[in-house]
């Protein structure tokens, strides 16, 4: 999960100004589905 957290920074820095001590990521499974839930504070466009 670390490591696709900081996949997921690399891009989106590319992108807007992210704040990498705010990010929160979590995986939730229910039955047979699952979903990953991501929160990216951002501080503004590039």
């Amino acid at each position: 999960m670390e490591s696709l957290k900081k996949d997921l920074l690399k891009v989106m820095k590319k992108y807007v100004d992210v704040d990498d001590r705010e990010v929160e990521m979590e995986i939730n499974r229910e039955d047979e589905m699952m979903a990953m839930v991501a929160n990216f504070p951002l501080s503004r466009r590039k």
